[in-house]
């Protein structure tokens, strides 16, 4: 609990470094990062606080993404990727993923 009552409560093993970055204005999403993988680089993973609470993967693809953050609203995910060839920032719908724009 962030007011410091009760036990803490690992919600996520892996044999990876993670590392959360953010949470959704409702605190029902934690998104993370999760790496370094030998097939997929640094990746991005979401929790659900509530109901279905198993990890899954946002982007885990052979580029490296990291540095997640929510919109002020939760409608859009800016990251980082290298998958230009360079590091640069994307924008993506979320929770779809659909509509992606570079930055």
């Amino acid at each position: 609990m962030s007011d410091g009552t009760g036990q803490p409560k690992q919600l996520v093993t892996s044999r990876y470094h993670q590392q959360p970055k953010c949470i959704s204005k409702d605190g029902k999403i934690v998104i993370y990062t999760e790496g370094i993988n030998p097939e997929t680089g640094m990746d991005i993973w979401m929790i659900q606080m509530e109901g279905d609470s198993n990890p899954k993967p946002l982007l885990n693809s052979h580029f490296n993404e990291a540095h997640p953050i929510l919109s002020p609203e939760g409608n859009w995910l800016a990251y980082m990727t290298d998958e230009t060839g360079q590091n640069e920032v994307f924008v993506r719908s979320f929770p779809d993923l659909e509509n992606k724009t570079q930055i």
